[in-house]
């Protein structure tokens, strides 16, 4: 009698402990999404930009919507927005308010589009800069629509500038609005925006 209230006793202990193991990992797994920018998200060409058609939609899975809660996107469906995240730079490297970067590009098949800076937070960097972002609207860009924007704390004579003055790490996050269905049907396959390092100060003042 003792003996099988031992094993009972043994065969609870097991199963509590299994649960216990489940949770934690399943808590992990949903952390790691939450706090890695893009991380349930598809990598699209180049390897710099994510993106997710599901951002919007009722067939998004837990991992996108919670992502897209923790960013506070206001989650279009992709006929409306698509939505890219870069936390890195062409080379792989994180993007880092110590880091001045130079980011390349041209018109998007698009009625609009916005690159916008967020700092570790995932809100906008807190400085009395006034540069969140870059638009379509906003742009300086040449003759044959291309375009270059300086991502740095100071705007050093940029005709196009985002401050990243105390942003710590950081991210960009663009966004597509009204896509031709040429992005909706393959968004993994418009040239997107080209991130390029210009140099890193020894820490950020």
């Amino acid at each position: 009698m003792a003996r099988s209230a031992t094993s009972r006793t043994g065969s609870v202990l097991r199963w509590g402990l299994a649960i216990i193991a489940g949770l934690v990992v399943g808590v992990y797994s949903a952390q790691k999404v939450m706090t890695s920018p893009g991380a349930s998200f598809a990598t699209a060409r180049g390897g710099i930009w994510r993106t997710s058609l599901d951002v919007g939609s009722t067939t998004a899975n837990p991992y996108v919507r919670a992502v897209v809660a923790r960013r506070g996107l206001l989650g279009l469906s992709s006929q409306e927005t698509v939505y890219y995240n870069a936390v890195v730079d062409r080379d792989g490297q994180p993007l880092r308010e110590a880091c001045d970067y130079e980011v390349t590009g041209k018109g998007l098949p698009a009625r609009w589009w916005s690159i916008t800076l967020y700092a570790e937070d995932d809100f906008l960097a807190r400085n009395a800069d006034d540069a969140p972002s870059i638009d379509a609207t906003s742009i300086v860009a040449g003759p044959d629509g291309a375009w270059k924007a300086r991502i740095s704390r100071e705007r050093a004579g940029a005709a196009n500038w985002v401050s990243s003055k105390a942003a710590g790490g950081m991210a960009l996050s663009l966004r597509v609005y009204n896509p031709a269905p040429t992005v909706i049907a393959d968004p993994l396959s418009v040239d997107l925006p080209v991130i390029r390092l210009l140099g890193c100060r020894e820490t950020s003042q």
